[in-house]
């Protein structure tokens, strides 16, 4: 890679020595004010550039002939004139295609510009730019007259090797000797491409240290281990992220510096330092490092990493220039099926949409199909993809919530609105695809080309397409105006009816209408990373640099220290203590300037240490719960009797309102409340799942792929021993094991595996009888007239009855309770068109009919009272004569109260059938006569008592 200049400085006048032609422009207001005229103090033709229309969708682009570094720019207004531009932005690309913004601190930049016309205001830029072709977007200019402009670009030429990647071809760079002990490394290069993954830079060595610099999920991840040991007290591995969106190809520069543990990673100018973990400071090596990709002899076991397609140039290591050796054929290139030393040009065509954007094209009108599809990237969960309106009706794709839904709603002859939505998660910043296709009587809808799990439903109607689609916004006044919010990020590869949009035809003013849109370029930018804010405006307090994550719903601004994510701790002082400084890179006033305003602040510390013992205290381990009461920090802590630093599963559930604070551990809810400042809690080490906050479930395994020193998995015993669940039990896991749930099935056991179901022919029953107590929280087995025995508990003051069932024959009765005080409960399935067993309750009293008031509890008659109705040995329960005429009570009359010892069959109330209707079992049919299996009934009662804070609360 060279840098050329005049006397070594790379100031030299780029754009006045070009010709008139290699200026463009959207357009001119005349022949005198062509762009060819825009250079800096000149007084030809009119004395500058001044478009047609003055507006924002303006442009003028220099050619620099060949790729330039330029480090600053020059404006002045137009000779002589009250034309003059007084804000503008720009933009550069290498092939005038796929244009970048020019970026500074993170934000697309806008420079401030002239206020009249003769006067040189001069930009010096905080990084060169790095293209062939520049274009300058005037965005503000003067009110008294119109855009004008003359310019001039500083800077120097640019030249370096390229080599082209087709995701089969490595460098492989041997050392002069076998093995190489490193204790500095400095590796730089640029990339370009359009993947989201490929492996970069690969460097092993045989006792376990490795090098590993690779994209994933368009984010450049670091990884190097230094050494671990065979015990595993010392662990060696690091990893690093830095920046998002980097299959935009464009270049962007990487410079990896490491003397002994301490390392530099600069991803386009932004700089992160870390430690490595572990004690080694040498990087032993053998033989090679790969760029590319991985060799072939450690790809079996490399996990499916795929190696990098796209280009690369200017790479070195440690002083050599590897693509100068490449040229020269003095490293191994024969993996490589055609080395070419160019970068090919992209053929993609983006789009780039704000809040006020959309793009209008035609399609087929009067058309019985429907096919739109789509490529787009965006960090908003929400935003209209797709409008368009059918002959009746209209059709509507978009973002919710992060997943694609189509809306569909056809008027002909009647109102039928459709609803469809798949995927997930879309709104990461990645390049997602959606193909909506609307056919004769159903519709299907394709997210990022997974066939298996398309999603399809019926269109009662035939469509007839209108002809016209809008993209990313929908802002015409009429009655099908679209609800969704409009959308913010980038588009490509639309297709309409199967044909792919030409929309450089769209920039030309050929096809289709288009409002404050930006073609042929995407300006989404990083979601995180470092920015420049001034939270007061003009005020007192400075601007500063912090850094912004805003992966998640909440945007978070983190201040930096002075400390490395990994500093030693000195020894303690004599009192036992050891005092660690921490200096911020701000001010005490700018810190408050920020916390001042936030909705929630925390300040994070993590100790780790080796050889020691963390959790495991003599008296068990302690869970504590922290949080603030007004001014008053509090803290809850349970106390384990064990301790839980024993590698099995521990479930914690902490609850604050504004009563109470509740905290509970494996179900032992021991608790204290102790008022004061909550002590520094250690960082935790081990695996954590089921994460749910405020009821809302977090994505551990996702957020772990992106989070340096967190790994996805820790799966449970179910992945382990789940076969042992027999009979199609499921397999639950436990805090400290697993269990077998067969509540689904005719098997109980703890393996599921022992038969407990039964199979009822016609006419037969299976009767529990629950006798009276000897005395109060008795629990003891008694034998039922049917030999079955049954728990009987005193004073219960829930019950719940669990079991399943299989038939093919309705009305039946599937259970029915009954007592003395004539309270019941039954569950009965009705005819077949039912949907579901009805389950009915009562508690009639004397002169009144209740209302029906189904609950999932019943009560039973407490100790001393009358025992439950017991009928006769020799009288069958639930079989009414078969000469008796059906109950059926008038719509108002009585609840149904059979004398002697009857049973009620239909309770009173909305619930019950009306004269006239077919009652609940008919006299033809015997009263109990499906072919029924049923397994396990059961009754189950719990008490949960809970730790509260404060103390005696509820």
């Amino acid at each position: 890679m060279r840098s050329l200049s005049v006397l070594g400085k790379c100031e030299d006048s780029l754009a006045t020595p070009l010709p008139y032609s290699s200026f463009t422009s959207s357009s001119v207001f005349g022949r005198a004010y062509g762009a060819g005229y825009a250079k800096l103090n000149r007084k030809q033709g009119a004395g500058g550039w001044s478009p047609l229309v003055t507006d924002r969708n303006q442009w003028l682009q220099v050619d620099l002939g060949s790729r330039k570094q330029v480090f600053t720019i020059v404006t002045q207004g137009r000779y002589g004139s009250s034309d003059w531009t007084s804000k503008y932005r720009l933009l550069y690309s290498e092939t005038q295609k796929n244009w970048r913004p020019y970026l500074q601190d993170g934000n697309i930049w806008t420079f401030e510009g002239n206020v009249n016309s003769e006067g040189v205001v001069r930009h010096k830029l905080q990084h060169p730019i790095l293209a062939r072709y520049i274009r300058f977007i005037p965005v503000d200019w003067s009110r008294e007259g119109r855009i004008g402009v003359r310019l001039e670009l500083y800077g120097c030429s640019y030249w370096a090797d390229v080599i082209s990647f087709d995701g089969h071809g490595v460098i492989s760079y041997r050392f002069r000797i076998k093995k190489m002990k490193i204790a500095k490394d400095v590796i730089s290069l640029k990339f370009r491409t359009t993947a989201s993954n490929g492996v970069l830079v690969y460097g092993e060595g045989q006792q376990g240290d490795y090098i590993s610099l690779e994209l994933s999920r368009a984010r450049l991840q670091l990884s190097i281990n230094l050494g671990s040991n065979q015990y595993g007290s010392i662990q060696g591995h690091t990893s690093v992220t830095s920046g998002s969106l980097l299959d935009d190809d464009h270049w962007h520069s990487v410079v990896i510096e490491r003397y002994r543990r301490n390392v530099n990673f600069t991803l386009d100018h932004h700089t992160q330092q870390f430690r490595t973990n572990g004690e080694f400071d040498h990087l032993d090596l053998d033989y090679e490092i790969n760029f590319g990709g991985l060799p072939v002899s450690v790809k079996p076991s490399s996990g499916g990493r795929e190696n990098f397609v796209g280009c690369m140039e200017g790479i070195t290591y440690n002083g050599d220039n590897i693509t100068n050796l490449v040229r020269r054929k003095k490293v191994d290139t024969s993996s490589f099926r055609n080395l070419t030393f160019s970068c090919a040009e992209s053929n993609s065509f983006s789009v780039f949409f704000n809040s006020t954007s959309f793009l209008r094209l035609p399609g087929q009108s009067d058309g019985d199909t429907l096919s739109v599809s789509l490529s787009f990237r965006t960090w908003n969960p929400n935003g209209l993809l797709m409008f368009t309106a059918l002959a009746d009706g209209w059709v509507e794709v978009g973002l919710t919530e992060g997943k694609v839904t189509v809306y569909m709603n056809v008027t002909q002859k009647k109102n039928t609105r459709i609803d469809i939505s798949s995927g997930s998660s879309l709104n990461d910043g990645q390049w997602h695809s959606v193909h909506l296709n609307a056919l004769e009587n159903y519709a299907m809808l394709t997210v990022d080309g997974d066939e298996a799990s398309t999603v399809r439903t019926a269109i009662p109607i035939q469509i007839q397409t209108g002809g016209t689609y809008f993209f990313g916004g929908y802002f015409l006044h009429t009655n099908t105006r679209s609800l969704q919010r409009s959308f913010q990020g980038c588009m490509q590869m639309i297709h309409i009816d199967n044909h792919l949009a030409d929309l450089r035809a769209v920039e030309q003013g050929l096809i289709g209408t288009f409002e404050n849109i930006s073609l042929d370029m995407c300006a989404i930018i990083d979601s995180s990373g470092s920015y420049w804010i001034d939270p007061d405006g003009s005020g007192s307090v400075a601007p500063f640099r912090v850094n912004c994550d805003m992966t998640e719903k909440k945007v978070w601004t983190t201040l930096k220290n002075n400390l490395s994510p990994q500093t030693s701790v000195s020894s303690a002082d004599q009192e036992g203590k050891a005092v660690l400084q921490i200096t911020y890179n701000v001010t005490d006033e700018q810190v408050l300037s920020v916390t001042s305003n936030a909705e929630y602040c925390e300040q994070y510390v993590a100790y780790a240490c080796r050889m020691s013992r963390l959790l495991n205290t003599p008296g068990g381990s302690v869970v504590s719960f922290s949080f603030d009461v007004g001014s008053e920090q509090m803290e809850l802590s349970v106390h384990s009797p064990g301790p839980l630093n024993d590698d099995q599963w521990h479930r914690v559930e902490a609850e604050k309102n504004i009563k109470e604070a509740v905290l509970q551990l494996n179900g032992h809810l021991h608790t204290s409340a102790v008022p004061g400042a909550s002590s520094g809690q250690r960082g935790f080490l081990g695996c954590m799942r089921a994460l749910k906050i405020n009821g809302v479930t977090f994505d551990l395994e996702e957020r772990a792929k992106v989070t340096p020193g967190v790994n996805p998995g820790c799966q449970g015993h179910c992945s382990n021993y789940g076969m042992h669940c027999r009979s199609g039990g499921k397999c639950v896991e436990q805090y400290n094991g697993y269990s077998c749930d067969c509540s689904l099935t005719a098997y109980d056991g703890p393996f599921c595996t022992d038969d407990v179901g039964g199979y009822f022919e016609t006419g037969t029953l299976v009767r529990y009888d629950f006798l009276p107590e000897a005395r109060p929280f008795a629990l003891r087995e008694v034998k039922s007239p049917s030999g079955v025995g049954v728990p009987n508990e005193a004073n219960l003051t829930q019950e719940e009855l669990v079991f399943s069932f299989s038939t093919s024959s309705a009305p039946s009765i599937l259970v029915y309770i009954s007592s003395r005080t004539q309270d019941y409960v039954a569950v009965v399935l009705r005819h077949n068109e039912a949907t579901a067993p009805a389950a009915r309750w009562s508690r009639p009293s004397a002169g009144a009919d209740p209302p029906l008031e189904p609950t999932r509890r019943w009560s039973r008659p407490a100790a001393g009272t009358d025992p439950p109705l017991e009928p006769a040995g020799d009288d069958p329960p639930l079989e009414p004569a078969r000469d008796d005429p059906p109950l059926e009570p008038a719509g108002d009359g009585p609840p149904l109260e059979p004398a002697g010892d009857g049973l009620p069959l239909e309770p009173a109330g909305a619930d019950r059938p009306s004269v006239g209707a077919d009652p609940l079992l008919k006299p033809t049919d015997p009263l109990l006569e499906p072919t029924l299996c049923w397994s396990r009934p059961t009754l189950r009662w719990s008490r949960s008592p809970v730790a509260r804070w404060p103390p005696g609360a509820g």
